[in-house]
This record gives C-alpha cells, structure tokens and sequence, in this order.
C-alpha cells in the first residue's frame, strides 16, 4: 500500500489529476463548492463529492470506502506531540522537534559516525519525534480527505482534535523550528539537512485547508494555526539550517523550497509563495 507522501509524490510527478480515471464523470460533476488546495486538484475534491453519495462509479465508490475504513481506524489513534519524548536529552526543549540523522551510529568507543545506506533504526524510537511526525500528518490527511469526501463529522472533529494537540494546546504545541532535527548527539551545532523532515507539514496545511472546506474551523483555530505557520516560515527563512537548505542543490533544497511554497500559501503570503 503506498503511503501519503508516495501517492501525492505520484500525483504531483505524472502530470494526472487525483481521480484520473474518472475525469469525464468529474469534468461533469459540476461542484458548488471547491477547496482551495495546492497539491490536490480541488475541483476534483468537489466532484467527488458530489458523485460519491450517488454509488454511480464503482471505481470511486470503492476507493472512497478504502479510505473511509483508513480513516475509520485513524480515529482511535493518537494523539501525538512532540512532548511525548521519553526520556528527553539533557538541555533539549521537550517543545522541541528532535530527531536523529537515519545514517549515523555510535562506533565501539561511542562516538557517532556516519555509515551511508545503514539505517540505525533508532531514529524511529520514543525518544525522537520522526515517527510520531510521519504518523500524526498521515493521520491528519487521512481524515481531512475523509471529511472532504463524504461530509462525515466524526472525521472533521479528531482532525482538529489531534491539530489542537500539536500545534496549539500550551502544555503540548511544538515550538516553531526544527533546530534539533537531525541532530548528531556528540556534535555541536545543528545539522542544517534535518530541515528535510518538515515537509510533512507541507501535507498538513494541504489538510487544514480540506478541514475548511469540509466544515468551518473552531473559533479561534484558524489564527492559532496561522500564526505558528508565520513563526515557522520566518525560522525556515532566517535561521542558519534555513540558509543552509536554501542554497541546497539537491533533494534538500528542493523540499526546502515546496515546504516555504506550502506554508507561504496557507498564511496568505503570496509575493513569497511566488518567490
């Protein structure tokens, strides 16, 4: 089954619009309403929409039920933070995304050293935020597209519920940067090709705006969102990792550029999102 990020890469890189096979049906769907995506073809969101609850493709209804049944099981998981760190280094903010580079072990004297294509699958443990990353967006999306498809509200309120988690709520938001991304434990310094990692939150604004249009966010919700979204592209342009992944040329820099693409649309700041 391919993941969130393999079935959006797929989207994006072949040219098709989501739902490709069905385009005469959605071309005619005429939609009233249509999100305003960026990755996702929000014409297509609407037709969908609309053609679902009538079972007339038997294609779509079926793949529409796939991720209903996904989303269905998404839930009863969560929620996630990235205070759930345990335990949590010395001198290390627990707001603070942490994570470790996926090539780089500790030799026999316990110093750390890179050994290329060996994933230490220690990146994915309890005490690093990687997977609880990758598991919280995919969820998010997961339930966001099932909310935009069939109207469902069960979908829409444990979207925002594991939102509010992450990015809101006081005693459990993420602290806008990814300083300690990547970060190599017996080195100084930030290790600036971490900053790849966020752009899962490319997936997750493409999910709040799936949110809005399946039904209208929580009072206050949208600014909260906003406002940790501006503090995160004004790290991801200022600091030295963002420097760093700016003048990137290669896969680094690519998904440094797509992640302050996503975030400057969300906020509404176009002149950077053209840029």
């Amino acid at each position: 089954m391919a993941t969130l990020e393999q079935a959006l890469l797929l989207n994006l890189g072949s040219g098709l619009s989501f739902g490709g096979e069905w385009c005469d049906a959605l071309e005619k769907a005429a939609p009233k309403e249509i999100p305003e995506t960026l990755i996702l073809d929000g014409r297509n969101i609407g037709a969908i929409r609309v053609l679902y609850p009538e079972g007339s493709i038997a294609e779509l209804t079926a793949a529409v039920n796939d991720l209903v049944r996904s989303a269905d099981q998404r839930l009863h998981e969560g929620p996630w933070t990235v205070t759930d760190k345990k335990p949590t280094d010395p001198g290390v903010d627990p707001a603070a995304y942490r994570s470790l580079p996926k090539y780089w072990w500790p030799n026999q004297f316990g110093a750390w050293e890179r050994r290329d294509g060996e994933v230490n699958p220690q990146c994915y443990a309890p005490k690093f935020d990687l997977l609880r990353l990758n598991t919280f967006s995919e969820a998010v999306f997961e339930l966001a597209l099932a909310a935009a498809l069939t109207g469902e509200k069960k979908y829409h309120s444990r979207a925002i519920k594991l939102l509010q988690v992450w990015f809101v709520n006081a005693e459990t938001r993420m602290t806008p940067h990814m300083e300690n991304a990547q970060k190599i434990p017996d080195k100084p310094g930030h290790h600036w090709t971490g900053i790849i990692e966020g752009r899962r939150f490319i997936y997750l604004t493409e999910a709040i705006h799936l949110l809005a249009y399946a039904a209208p966010l929580p009072a206050g919700l949208d600014q909260a969102l906003r406002s940790w979204f501006k503090a995160f592209l004004e790290w991801l342009q200022t600091s030295e990792m963002g420097k760093s992944a700016a003048a990137a040329k290669n896969n680094i820099g690519l998904w440094y550029d797509l992640t302050c693409i996503a975030t400057a649309n969300f906020i509404g700041d176009a002149s950077t999102a053209r840029k």
